[in-house]
């Protein structure tokens, strides 16, 4: 019954907009209904072997693309989970330098902002480009199962990122902050543009940038506390700071800070 009157409803605006009779309007309907479920949705099948870096979709048309990466579909990581883990971006990373570096509670909770770390490397990696890894040389390195060199081929990433985070609370609140959300509400607002080539890495990897968008808006909201007043939740932005100080001083043999205000520039 509800479906004949919502079909009756639709007959009954065209006739308005058309001016046509009823069974004319009844079976212009129900033709452009036929011609909407002619074409199926088609499945894709996505491609077995990575492709190489860069392609363009050219050497298997009617597939999804996979372009090389860390961790394949599955979730396996292709070489050992350190080196892997190291070597995706945005989120792995942060977890990495975390697991690696993090003193482990005795006992209690403890508290977690390596997304605040995933979500800085997320926003250089679109706002800077520049401060990626070479994609050959990084796989070279995972290949190789060689974490030190994924961690050389990301020092330009993570000096950007302690650039960042090492600051004074009133830097973090006039300056940092802002970014952070300006960068959040993009990602979350703007409309999603279809990829030149459905390349299920990167579909992923903008999957995994808008759910950090998400995370960040969401703790900027409101709640109640435990005492029942409303807050919004404090950021610990120097959760991270630490640990990409530990792996930066491996890198350059001293404080990443000290070693900024000798070099206009972070190495490559």
């Amino acid at each position: 019954m509800t479906k004949n009157s919502a079909r009756k409803n639709d007959i009954r605006r065209r006739m308005a907009a058309t001016g046509e009779a009823y069974n004319a309007a009844a079976r212009a309907l129900d033709r452009e209904t036929t011609e909407l479920l002619s074409e199926p949705p088609r499945l894709y099948p996505i491609v077995t072997t990575p492709c190489t870096h860069g392609c363009d979709g050219s050497p298997h048309p009617g597939y999804v693309c996979e372009t090389w990466h860390p961790v394949d579909r599955n979730g396996k990581p292709r070489t050992g989970w350190a080196t892997c883990q190291a070597a995706n971006l945005p989120l792995g990373r942060a977890q990495s330098l975390t697991d690696r570096f993090r003193e482990k509670p005795s006992h209690g909770y403890h508290l977690d902002y390596t997304w605040v770390l995933a979500l800085t490397y997320a926003l250089l990696l679109d706002e800077q480009p520049d401060t990626a890894p070479n994609p050959h040389q990084l796989r070279a390195a995972v290949e190789a199962d060689d974490l030190t060199a994924v961690d050389a081929l990301m020092m330009p990433l993570d000096f950007a990122a302690v650039r960042l985070l090492d600051v004074p609370a009133e830097d973090w609140h006039a300056k940092i902050r802002p970014l952070l959300h300006a960068w959040a509400t993009k990602v979350n607002t703007a409309p999603e543009d279809e990829p030149p080539v459905w390349d299920i890495t990167r579909i992923e990897y903008g999957s995994r940038c808008l759910r950090l968008a998400e995370h960040w808006l969401e703790s900027r909201r409101e709640r109640r506390n435990h005492n029942g007043y409303m807050e919004i939740e404090s950021i610990h932005w120097w959760f991270s700071v630490p640990f990409l100080t530990t792996v930066l001083m491996r890198q350059v043999g001293g404080h990443p800070r000290e070693w900024l205000e000798v070099h206009p520039a972070p190495p490559q």
